[in-house]
């Protein structure tokens, strides 16, 4: 599965690492703004659950791009 990160572009509908981490950040992002904004205790909750994921996603993607870029 992580080696669709890795392929070349061929396409548009081809996803790249670089895409992968734009869109980890804007989910990063997103939930950020959404923990500032939540009131409910659940929704806190939910949010904190959200950031940890985003993070360790954006982490992971991360570690994938700087190991593809020792590699070539």
């Amino acid at each position: 599965m992580a080696n669709i990160f890795f392929q070349q572009k061929k396409n548009d509908t081809t996803p790249t690492i670089t895409d992968a981490i734009h869109q980890a950040k804007r989910e990063l992002d997103c939930a950020y703004l959404n923990f500032e904004h939540a009131l409910d205790p659940d929704l806190i909750d939910c949010y904190i659950y959200q950031l940890q994921s985003a993070q360790m996603r954006y982490k992971f993607l991360l570690n994938c791009a700087k190991k593809a870029e020792k590699e070539t």
